[in-house]
């Protein structure tokens, strides 16, 4: 792999939802998250790129082969043949690795950690207290599932943007 593939490779995963690269191992690159706890390691080869996810959930890999199907390669190995196909997969891999159960649940425990922490002494373990976990784990989930989509179910952003999806 030249730097020149390297530095693409690097950019391709920052821009999409990989935005830190661990110590380079020879030909391949490892990219992470501090969003999610998946890593994919993208090597170059001449007819495209190959990735292998390090799942930090196992739903993750059922869960891309449904959208990339085709792509898929032995050894759950993903080979795209051009950059932009490279970022397509990036992009749905980390909107996964943070939709998925197991990751949402995760987020949900540290956004009702930081709103409660937030509430005054004596509002905790009282009827606003409830409130606020019910509000934030509504939040939760909704940004879960809009993730898991790609966005609003109808496709309609203004909808989503005044809270009146369908």
């Amino acid at each position: 792999m030249n730097p020149l593939q390297r530095t693409l490779i690097e950019k391709a995963g920052h821009d999409n939802g990989f935005e830190h690269v661990l110590s380079p191992a020879g030909d391949a690159v490892t990219l992470a998250s501090a969003r999610h706890r998946s890593q994919a390691v993208v090597t170059a080869s001449a007819d495209g790129f190959g990735l292998r996810l390090q799942p930090a959930t196992p739903a993750l890999l059922p869960e891309l082969l449904r959208s990339f199907q085709p792509r898929a390669g032995a050894d759950d190995v993903f080979c795209v043949p051009t950059l932009p196909d490279l970022a397509a997969l990036l992009r749905r891999t980390a909107s996964l690795s943070q939709a998925l159960p197991n990751q949402a649940v995760r987020d949900y425990h540290t956004a009702v950690a930081q709103a409660v922490e937030a509430l005054p002494v004596e509002n905790r373990g009282t009827e606003v207290e409830r409130l606020v976990r019910q509000r934030v784990g509504q939040a939760r989930y909704r940004d879960a599932l809009l993730t898991y989509w790609g966005g609003c179910l109808r496709g309609d952003r203004r909808h989503r943007d005044r809270g009146t999806a369908r």
